[in-house]
């Protein structure tokens, strides 16, 4: 049964953009964690080591091109990486990529409408469109909610200077000679200047903040003659 009102959007475009049809509303799994199982002698079952990541996600959808003249730009369009979105959640988008391309062919014989299958292959972890904005702590201690249902791996500037610790959601991470700020991308695993134009990992001792869902407190500390005027976040929400 063809979805006459519902759509899929792949880098800003939607599919009745280029006269494209779904047929159907493609499945999304939970993705599933990164572990591996070993026997260990006198032990009933199995133990499971893992680090806490989680593989990649396939979503595999299927539609008619109404119109054969758009091919090559339908082709042109399910190739690279963006953002994949789906009318029934809106607000929720897959960071997602083609890596192989589109397999179609004729519905019928000498019929030019063609049916499409292409496989996109996604980041385990839905983000919020558009993204949350950042908030600002003004206090220690100030708390705050993440809405989403998988950890946040935030971007957190710490305004201020000289040796400092900064906790997030009981984790801690301290600063060394910090002169005009400083900011932690938990996605790249980097300190930077609040500018983002130089590396200063070697002013940060610590693990980047991963947030898990929940309710949690922003606090810090600054060593004599140091301090800390403010921290924004900006969260980057995710979902499973």
């Amino acid at each position: 049964m063809r979805l006459n009102a519902a759509w899929m959007e792949f880098k800003g475009v939607r599919n009745t953009a280029l006269s494209v049809e779904l047929l159907s509303m493609p499945s999304r799994t939970t993705p599933v964690m990164n572990a591996r199982t070993y026997a260990v002698a006198g032990l009933s079952g199995t133990a499971l080591v893992t680090d806490g990541s989680y593989a990649d996600v396939q979503v595999t959808c299927m539609f008619d091109l109404l119109d054969g003249a758009r091919m090559s730009r339908v082709n042109a369009w399910l190739t690279g990486w963006g953002l994949l979105r789906f009318s029934d959640e809106p607000g929720l988008a897959y960071e997602a990529r083609v890596l192989r391309c589109p397999q179609h062919a004729p519905v019928a014989p000498r019929l030019s409408l063609r049916c499409y299958t292409v496989t996109f292959t996604c980041k385990p972890f839905r983000v919020q469109v558009p993204p949350a904005k950042p908030f600002a702590v003004t206090a220690s201690g100030q708390s705050f909610e993440n809405p989403g249902t998988a950890p946040a791996r935030p971007r957190v500037t710490i305004r201020g200077h000289g040796d400092l610790r900064v906790t997030i959601a009981g984790q801690t991470i301290s600063f060394t000679d910090v002169t005009d700020g400083i900011a932690v991308d938990s996605n790249s695993m980097d300190a930077v200047s609040v500018a983002g134009d130089r590396l200063l990992n070697d002013h940060m001792s610590g693990l980047p903040w991963r947030i898990p869902p929940g309710r949690f407190s922003v606090e810090w500390e600054a060593d004599e003659g140091s301090e800390v005027t403010g921290v924004e976040v900006e969260p980057g929400w995710r979902w499973m």
